[in-house]
């Protein structure tokens, strides 16, 4: 994995079916508080399908039967299941969301 994941972040764009990383931004906060689902794919395409149909993750069942919809807002493409783990464990996904607006981390 280079020195950081986040510089492999791209808008959702071009051919999906492939491995990667990425982060769907909810509607309206499920239960007041979700907003985002971050997961990995040996073929993001397929399992964006999943989700839209309702089999998916736990978390994107629950989002469908709620009436909540979502938009996939961006992706790290080619990142590994190591990778999503590392993002998960960063919490405030937020600051991956074009729809949240990144925030630039001020240094020093």
């Amino acid at each position: 994995m280079p020195h950081t994941v986040d510089s492999r972040f791209v808008l959702p764009s071009g051919d999906l079916h492939q491995q990667g990383v990425y982060i769907i931004h909810f509607d309206e906060p499920l239960k007041g508080r979700a907003r985002h689902y971050l997961g990995w794919s040996t073929d993001v395409g397929k399992r964006l399908a999943r989700h839209k149909a309702g089999n998916g993750s736990r978390l994107m069942q629950v989002i469908k039967a709620a009436g909540i919809g979502w938009t996939l807002t961006g992706w790290w493409p080619g990142a590994t299941y190591a990778d999503e783990q590392q993002l998960k464990k960063q919490h405030n996904h937020e600051r991956f969301c074009p729809f949240c607006g990144r925030k630039e981390e001020k240094h020093g």
